[in-house]
Formats: structure tokens, sequence, C-alpha cells
């Protein structure tokens, strides 16, 4: 689902962001819940899980940290992360290591609306069955949670 920035009026906005994403501040804005209302049923999802998906320790954990941490909401106590962009780093064969290249990698298949999040999570949930199947995942490409101090 989307999310709506709770400052989206002073939030920095391009359009080769909004042309990637197809998202408009206007289209958040009347359609998209606060990220406290979808907090409950996140932080239940993640908590005692693995987190998967592409570049998540650079990217997706960190906003998402920060952007509890900025409404005084805690991180849940997750297992760890699998981040599938570094697990393939560690792979040869692969040329160009994004998300639509590593997915027609392992499937032979096309990525379709490539950046929108339900196609990404079920690019990334192949990825992964592909990788167990081929035996080429192994432990070191779980990264565990290691909580604040």
């Amino acid at each position: 689902t989307l999310l709506c920035p709770p400052n989206i009026t002073y939030c920095p906005w391009s359009d080769e962001a909004e042309d990637i994403h197809g998202l408009s501040k206007v289209l958040l804005l009347e359609t998209a819940p606060l990220l406290r209302e979808l907090w409950p049923d996140i932080f239940s999802m993640m908590e005692d899980a693995y987190i998967v998906g592409f570049n998540i320790e650079d990217f997706d954990i960190p906003l998402l940290s920060k952007s509890a941490d900025r409404q005084n909401m805690l991180m849940p106590d997750y297992m760890g992360t699998i981040d599938l962009f570094k697990a393939v780093k560690k792979l040869p064969g692969i040329k160009r290591k994004n998300l639509s290249n590593v997915y027609t990698h392992f499937t032979g298949k096309q990525l379709n609306n490539h950046h929108k999040a339900e196609a990404d999570t079920k690019a990334c949930v192949e990825i992964l069955q592909s990788l167990l199947r081929l035996g080429k995942f192994s432990e070191d490409m779980i990264y565990p949670f290691l909580p604040e101090e």
C-alpha cells in the first residue's frame, strides 16, 4: 500500500522520482494513509521475522527506521534482513546487478511494473526461491538485526 509522509508538503519532490514511481504529492495526499495509521500492522509483520528485499539495508530499513523515529514509534525487533542486492553481489555472472537484471537472470522473465511495490515484492520472492532452489543461498547472506544502543 502507499504511505503518505506526515510532512509531504515540505518533502523534496522531483519530476524524475514521480516519473519512475508514478506517484505524485496529490495522489498520496488524497489516497494514502499515514505511516502512524498502518504502523501496528507493519510492526506485527516485521516482529520476529526476516525482512527480504532488494537494497533494503541501505534504503528501505533506514528510511522506515527514521520515519518511525521521527514519529516516536519503535522499530520492531526483527530477526534480520536478506538483502538480495548484497546477496547477488557475491555471485558471478550477473552483469548489472539491479532488480530487473537480477530477476531476469534467475527467472528468464522480464520484470513488469518495476518500482511498483507489489511487482518488486513478487520479484524478490522469485529471486530468493531461485537462490534456494539452485543452492546459491548461504547464511552469510542474512544480516542479523542489531538493535540501536
